[in-house]
């Protein structure tokens, strides 16, 4: 408040009215910039923590398997993308802990690998796509597209003697790879247990909210190679800035790209 003269004390004047306005406004947008860079900074690591760790999750996983795989044995889908390989990890033989999860390579005589295992990765949008998602991808027409970001990872052990119930913690006896496609069905609420019969001995939920796969053997002058090439996006700051679910997202800003090589122990 100013003072007049004679002691009292007088409103605000028009100029000082403008000039106090004037300050506030400023102090609003400045503290609504602040709010929205913070919003914006928190969907980005928020995105990027999910999707890298749906990523290193599924590539620790396939590079343990390939560098325990049959490079003559050796197939890969288009769509869904898949790998299919045999292995020759397999539980601790007998008089040994039967620990399901925890496998060691086996060898012959010879110090040759005895496979064990045929072993199926594939990349799939789940049955129950819009009810996991809480959304619908109207522009992905297949799982080998690069515009659905909710795909899941699945892996099978696959034995084609097994007969229905075969205990998984028992040695297989790995046949040479046929026909995948009879194995290769998606999940409903991301539920794989219905997955495991008749010859589907043991099948996993590897990653969820995965965008893209490819798997190839190596150029020519490295034929032992394999490569992999996976990909997720940041959901959560992709969903204010682009159209998921009908935009192509392969090399969009959002999306993360992991490539992984491995040149297979056998």
């Amino acid at each position: 408040m100013a003072t007049d003269r004679r002691g009292g004390q007088r409103g605000l004047s028009l100029m000082e009215l403008i000039l106090s306005f004037g300050l506030f406004t400023l102090l609003l947008v400045i503290l609504s910039q602040a709010l929205f860079d913070s919003s914006k900074l928190w969907r980005r690591v928020s995105g990027k923590t999910d999707s890298e760790f749906q990523l290193r999750k599924a590539l620790m996983r396939l590079r343990g398997d390939l560098l325990e795989a049959d490079i003559g044995q050796f197939r890969t889908n288009a769509n869904p993308p898949a790998v299919w390989f045999l292995s020759n990890q397999a539980p601790p033989s007998l008089g040994s802990p039967q620990d399901p999860t925890t496998y060691i390579p086996q060898y012959n005589f010879d110090g040759t690998a005895r496979w064990q295992r045929q072993v199926l990765y594939y990349l799939i949008k789940p049955a129950d796509h819009d009810a996991v998602a809480g959304m619908s991808c109207p522009g992905s027409t297949s799982s080998a597209d690069s515009i659905c970001p909710h795909k899941v990872l699945i892996r099978e052990e696959v034995d084609e003697n097994a007969p229905p119930g075969t205990d998984p913690t028992n040695v297989f006896a790995a046949q040479a790879l046929s026909d995948l496609t009879a194995f290769l069905n998606a999940p409903t609420a991301l539920n794989v247990a219905p997955m495991v019969t008749g010859q589907v001995v043991r099948a996993e939920l590897v990653a969820i909210n995965l965008l893209y796969l490819n798997v190839t053997v190596g150029p020519p002058g490295q034929p032992e190679e394999v490569d992999v090439d996976l990909r997720a996006v940041r959901l959560v700051d992709a969903a204010h800035n682009s159209q998921i679910g009908s935009a192509d997202l392969g090399t969009s800003p959002y999306t993360i790209q992991y490539p992984l090589t491995v040149v297979p122990e056998n």
